[in-house]
């Protein structure tokens, strides 16, 4: 057994602010071996300016069985400048795992980096502090599986990274983390997989006095190892973030700025070009998991924001289309969420994206669903004269089949989630939310919902929309400030929709894509006064595009109108189809609006079999002691059925007409004997 061999150097690094400063790099160097590589470790707290690096060896292959293990990486730099600016770097980087001939390949090497930075500042640097940390995880070995054994690629390793900036005397701070997984080893023949890829945390923290800071903190999952010749791909490695968060506090404080961003790892593709084997299926993508990580505290304006992204499915390829492919690979999901409670910024945005990872693309076999996205933010203040929160939610588009020359066939397409929530000091509050459901076949649900509360002007906007192979179906409800205010909406491709329920101040649209049914589509509207002397407009639309078949007539049919309350000032309802002029009907009593919303059918015309695009818009005005309406409709190729009176009602108005009858019949011969 050889024995591995520890370079260390130590070196002069220039520094662009003239500071003294050194590097050490410890590298972890093996010859081919059965056994494991040395571990690489570099420690630092030096000078002013000061870098680690470290890096783990790679691990022995072998023709045989057993390959040796990777070697794993940790970088500490800590600095301390009692004069001037501090700057901290550490980089670290795990070795590859070894390939086997004949058996499994081994992980790729943990990587581990630590950067701290403490500085008082200095007039020749714009940083007081700083400090950046980057990981990056060994790839995973390769399997060959040479002796037709069903061994699996190593797996990718993982990779965590923390920094840390903290200064003082007005001056800025920067601290930056990067976490990167390792990808997994490839894997050959029938019951093997690739390996996963590694996983990802990063974290960061940074702080000044009175100076701004920024604060950034990314993490990525390593993809999946391929499988070839009937191996499965491996799935995508996690992506997760820490605790990531910035303060200064001082009067007159510099702003405050923090971000996230998690993405996972792509799954691993299956693939064979052959005719002997079995084509394995797609690696699944990796989850990215950002759950009230961000947060920040300062006396200016603080922004916060967090991006989570899901990992594509890995996709199955047989390029024959006489030998099935396998499964393709589902997205990762992706999960957003952030809560902040400040209680001294003099502006507060807050901003979440979560984004599904795709499906898994496939040749000849079955694709992959889309993953599901949910953004969720919750922004309180109780000293800043403007809040904003921004969610967005998008499902991962679904994988599809493209062997056929004539048409794709898709997965499901991932659902998606949106919502927020913000409290403002009696100032200014804007919440918007959205949510998007993934292209794809089959059932999609998209929900958003949008409120403010405790703000003197400002808006709740909400948007949902599912998109599919059979058309796609897109809401919006939109709420001014004067009391509460909420928007929600929700738009789903044959998926049950709930009651239109409405709270003061609200604004709700709620639609469904009912494709193969007997209706194109159905949904509601409705709006409800906050409850105040001010008079406001909620406004909302729905908008449908479906696919006919034949040349039909089109029914808009309102099925019915229930009022909340005795009066309002305006309803105007406004429909249109195919780009034609629109139709506005308005309304000033409860009365005229019951009349016409109520087993109302209104037939648009006829049109020719193909995509057909109905347009319509709500908008309610009133103020007061919360009236509201709401209104429910469907739009299909018949109109409502008169309706038929039942048996005994039937009855009683024959009885009624021969009356009639009788007494026309006794005046007639009265008249006649008068006559006489």
């Amino acid at each position: 057994m050889s024995k591995p061999l520890i370079d260390t150097i130590a070196q002069g690094w220039p520094n662009p602010y003239s500071q003294p400063s050194s590097v050490v790099l410890a590298r972890s160097l093996r010859l081919k071996s059965e056994s494991p590589f040395g571990a690489a470790f570099s420690a630092h707290t030096l000078n002013p300016g000061d870098a680690a690096s470290a890096t783990g060896g790679a691990g022995g292959s072998t023709d045989g069985a057993y390959a040796g293990a990777a070697g794993t990486a940790t970088a500490l730099t800590n600095v301390t400048a009692n004069a001037g600016a501090g700057y901290a770097t550490a980089t670290a980087t795990g070795g590859d795992g070894g390939y086997a001939q004949t058996g499994a390949g081994t992980a790729g090497g943990t990587a581990q980096a630590t950067a701290e930075a403490t500085g008082v500042g200095s007039s020749a640097a714009t940083y007081g502090a700083s400090a950046t940390a980057t990981a990056t995880g060994g790839d995973g070995g390769v399997a060959y599986n040479d002796d037709g054994a069903s061994s699996n690629g190593g797996a990718g390793g993982a990779a965590t990274a923390y920094s840390q900036a903290e200064t003082t005397n007005g001056y800025q701070a920067s601290s930056t983390a990067s976490a990167q997984g390792g990808t997994g080893g490839y894997a050959y023949d029938v019951g093997g997989a690739g390996g996963a890829g590694g996983a990802a945390t990063a974290s960061a923290y940074g702080s000044s006095d009175t100076g701004a800071v920024s604060v950034s903190a990314t993490s990525s999952g390593g993809d999946g190892g391929y499988g070839y010749e009937g191996a499965n791909g491996g799935a995508g490695g996690t992506a997760t973030i820490g605790s990531t968060s910035g303060s200064s506090t001082g009067a007159g404080s510099g702003g405050v700025s923090v971000s996230a961003s998690a993405t996972g790892g792509d799954g691993g593709t299956a693939q064979y070009a052959g005719t002997t084997y079995v084509v394995g299926n797609g690696g699944a993508g990796g989850a990215a998991t950002i759950s009230n990580a961000v947060s920040g505290t300062t006396s200016g304006a603080l922004s916060l924001s967090e991006t989570a992204t899901g990992g594509a499915g890995g996709g199955s390829y047989s390029y024959n289309p006489t030998n099935p492919a396998g499964t393709a690979g589902v997205g990762g999901a992706a999960v957003a969420t952030m809560t902040t409670t400040d209680t001294t910024a003099s502006s507060v945005v807050t901003s979440v994206t979560a984004t599904g990872g795709a499906g898994g693309v496939t040749d000849y076999g079955t694709p992959g669903a889309g993953g599901a996205a949910t953004a969720t933010v919750t922004a309180t203040s109780t000293s800043a004269s403007s809040v904003t929160g921004s969610a967005t939610a998008a499902g991962g588009g679904a994988g599809y089949n493209y062997g056929s020359a004539l048409t794709y066939s898709y997965g499901a397409g991932g659902n998606a989630s949106a919502s927020v929530t913000v409290s403002a000091n009696n100032g200014y509050g804007q919440a918007v939310a959205s949510a998007t459901g993934g292209y794809g076949a089959g059932t999609e649900l998209a929900n958003a919902t949008a409120s403010v509360i405790n703000a003197t002007s400002g808006y709740a906007q909400a948007t949902s929309e599912s998109q599919g192979t059979t058309g796609s179906v897109t809401t919006t409800a939109h709420a001014p400030v004067g009391g509460p205010a909420s928007a929600t909406t929700e738009a789903n491709i044959n998926s049950a929709l709930p009651a239109v329920a409405l709270t003061n101040g609200e604004a709700v649209s709620i639609a469904e894509l009912t494709p193969g049914g007997t209706t194109f589509g159905v949904g509601g509207f409705g709006a409800e006064s906050d409850g105040s002397a001010t008079s406001l407009t909620y406004n909302a639309t729905a908008d449908f595009v479906f696919l006919t078949t034949t040349a039909e007539d089109i029914f808009l049919n309102l099925t019915s109108g229930v009022p909340s309350g005795d009066a309002f000032q305006e309803l105007v309802f406004t429909y249109s189809i195919d780009g034609s002029t629109p139709v506005v009907e308005t309304f000033m009593t409860v009365a005229a609006a019951d009349a016409f919303f109520t087993d109302n059918s209104i037939n648009l015309g006829e049109f020719a079999a193909g995509t057909q695009n109905l347009d319509l818009s709500y908008a309610f005005t009133a103020e007061g002691d919360a009236p509201g309406y709401v209104v429910t409709y469907n739009t299909s190729g018949t109109g409502i059925a008169p309706t038929i009176p039942e048996p005994s009602t039937w009855a009683m108005m024959l009885i009624g007409f021969a009356g009639l009858s009788y007494v026309g019949w006794r005046r007639a011969n009265r008249a006649k004997a008068a006559a006489a």
